[in-house]
């Protein structure tokens, strides 16, 4: 009787590291952000998948399909939000393939060196020159790009994308209609951050939406500092990210 009890225990110990392992909580924008670093550092993907609102079925599910359509006047057949929410699966991979792709430009951005720019800018690189495969520059793309390089990944700091802006009373209307309306969040903020990867420093965009006092990356991307999805600048160093981005010390 006592071993049978001590399997249900055991079982119900189980069940609730996996729940939680598969339910991640953020309650404060610094620890999801502090969360997505540490994971993308360790090159632990299904975690950071976690980090997306989309990869929760009943957030999927508050988006409005209507709202959508009403927003932007027309029936857009690339745009995820107006279909409707019955299809919720499609919806859920589509919006994380998403993430995927910008998690995809992110890590070259971080990675790849100025002989690869071209795809930083998402244009084709040829492997030919002259005729011939470049064969150091396929090797080198490779050597890059190597998991271990993002061990030196680390958070330096982040700071609200241009407040004067984004809490203004046109802004706020804005967040109202297009996010709050559609996506069914209680709140949005955009960051702009800085990491410091291999010696050399980089930033950022990142949009958090909040569900029921929990934080979630929308998308590695801040409208009011113009970064696209995924993308990053280098500056020189912490000094640089603060005048550029008009950030009080």
């Amino acid at each position: 009787m006592r071993k049978f009890g001590f399997f249900v225990i055991l079982f119900m110990f189980l069940i609730t590291i996996s729940f939680s392992q598969n339910n991640q909580a953020f309650n404060s924008p610094e620890i999801l952000i502090q969360y997505f670093v540490e994971n993308l550092r360790e090159g632990n993907f299904e975690n950071i998948f976690l980090t997306s609102p989309f990869s929760n079925d009943l957030l999927v599910k508050r988006i409005n399909p209507r709202e959508s359509i009403l927003f932007f006047s027309a029936f857009l057949p690339q745009d995820n939000t107006n279909f409707p929410t019955q299809y919720y699966q499609i919806l859920k991979y589509n919006f994380l393939g998403n993430y995927s792709i910008q998690l995809k430009r992110f890590i070259t951005n971080l990675l790849l060196s100025t002989d690869f720019s071209m795809l930083n800018d998402w244009k084709p690189l040829s492997i030919f020159e002259n005729g011939i495969i470049n064969e150091e520059l396929l090797d080198n793309y490779f050597i890059l790009l190597d998991l271990e390089n993002l061990r030196s990944l680390e958070l330096v700091r982040f700071d609200v994308s241009k407040p004067n802006l984004q809490f203004n009373e046109r802004s706020i209307r804005r967040t109202e209609i297009i996010y709050k309306n559609i996506y069914g969040c209680d709140d949005v903020i955009e960051y702009t951050v800085l990491y410091r990867c291999n010696g050399n420093y980089y930033v950022g965009g990142i949009t958090l939406f909040c569900y029921d006092m929990n934080w979630y990356i929308f998308s590695l991307r801040s409208d009011y500092d113009y970064f696209e999805f995924g993308s990053l600048r280098q500056v020189s160093g912490i000094f640089e990210y603060l005048f550029e981005y008009d950030i009080e010390f």
